[in-house]
């Protein structure tokens, strides 16, 4: 082989390297509207957050928010998806009931204030939703059979205000942190290491939240906050091996 041939050969080698080098990776959010990108990288907890920390993440029109067109998740036609993914966000009505307003978790809430929580699938699914107690005890807010909320089922694209569309959660004048536990699978049977049934007993909500810590702490867990743009404000989860999802949700209320 001439030098000029090895030459080109080099040339060739390294521009394949650097391809591979800058092939965008992608987070949990981006997944979660396109399940079949193949490029996954951990994205950080938060991301863009614009207001100071420790003050609520309005979203009012402004020069500094994003208004960028409303995407929606592929649907991987044909073939199974493996990329299981869900959004949440967080309506805020403040104590003058005004129009709801979309922020995440990452927001201090006062009293008088209230909310609901919005979830999204890029996936058919069954989602639970479970109040964990300060003192070990838990309680399951969704489903509720003794409400008549018990049509788990979450469709992919969909819009479900959970636990219903009437439920808010209003914060009083005792300041305090509120934990709620989310599952979301692909199948019934996905959530069979959870004990999901009505008041949960301290031992039945340890072994819920140690099944669901090992769980949330898996690496084919990804998150992912988005606060910029406001139609794809919240938080995103992901979980590439299609298990199940866990998030938890963490209320903070001063």
């Amino acid at each position: 082989m001439n030098s000029r041939c090895f030459s080109i050969l080099v040339y060739l080698a390294l521009a394949v390297d650097l391809s591979a080098q800058e092939a965008p990776v992608r987070g949990a959010k981006e997944l979660f509207y396109d399940p079949a990108d193949e490029s996954v990288a951990a994205a950080p907890a938060a991301i863009a957050e614009s207001s100071a920390e420790g003050s609520t993440t309005l979203m009012p029109a402004g020069p500094a928010r994003s208004r960028k067109r409303t995407r929606h998740p592929i649907p991987q036609a044909g073939r199974k998806q493996t990329i299981l993914g869900l959004r949440y966000w967080i309506e805020l009505v403040g104590s003058r009931n005004g129009a709801g307003t979309p922020v995440t978790d990452s927001s201090v809430f006062k009293s008088g204030e209230k909310i609901r929580l919005h979830f999204r699938s890029n996936a058919p699914g069954r989602i639970a939703l479970i109040q964990l107690g300060s003192h070990g005890a838990a309680d399951v807010l969704f489903p509720d059979p003794a409400k008549g909320l018990v049509d788990s089922r979450i469709a992919p694209d969909e819009d479900r205000v959970l636990p219903g569309e009437s439920f808010w959660f209003r914060f009083d004048n005792h300041p305090g942190t509120e934990r709620i536990l989310v599952l979301f699978a692909k199948d019934p049977g996905d959530l069979e290491a959870f004990p999901v049934k009505g008041e949960l007993d301290h031992a039945s909500a340890e072994v819920l939240v140690k099944n669901a810590e090992a769980m949330r702490h898996s690496k084919d867990l990804i998150l992912e906050t988005e606060s910029a743009n406001i139609s794809e404000v919240g938080t995103y989860g992901v979980n590439i091996a299609g298990k199940p999802v866990i998030l938890e949700i963490t209320l903070h209320h001063e």
